[in-house]
């Protein structure tokens, strides 16, 4: 049978795969949970920006918000919205968040396509995944063609 044949690194590749998509899942289902809470919509402004040092010197950029709930201030950074460059957040910038009411400091941020474009995670994760389906792809060819 052809799938007992194939070699070690194929089966590490599909493990890490679903390992992977099993993070993918785990997160989608975080940041749902998180939408179930954050009800109250309200407008923010961008006042400052957070700059974080990586891995190697790397750095990375989050808007900081504020606004006013129920006659409290709030002052939060972004832990979702990650740009890699600081022209990137819009000092001023007044944009629409989902707060909890429970808890006024936990919100969840309004996404658009050009701020999925701008996430490195994201970016990281389909560039890893593309490289393994084809490394996938032609490694079920060898097999196939009995070229190992």
């Amino acid at each position: 049978m052809l799938l007992m044949q194939m070699d070690p690194f194929f089966w590490g590749v599909v493990i890490f795969c679903i390992v992977m998509f099993s993070l993918m899942i785990l997160l989608i289902v975080q940041s749902v949970n998180k939408d179930k809470k954050a009800t109250e919509e309200i407008e923010a402004t961008i006042v400052d920006v957070d700059m974080r040092c990586g891995y190697r010197g790397s750095r990375s950029y989050r808007p900081v918000y504020e606004y006013t709930y129920m006659g409290e201030d709030y002052k939060v950074s972004s832990d979702s919205k990650i740009y890699m460059t600081e022209n990137k957040v819009k000092i001023g910038k007044s944009v629409i968040i989902h707060i909890d009411p429970d808890k006024p400091e936990n919100f969840k941020e309004k996404w658009e396509i050009k701020d999925l474009m701008n996430n490195p995670a994201l970016g990281m994760y389909a560039v890893i995944t593309v490289l393994v389906v084809i490394a996938m792809y032609f490694n079920v060819i060898k097999m196939a063609l009995g070229l190992d």
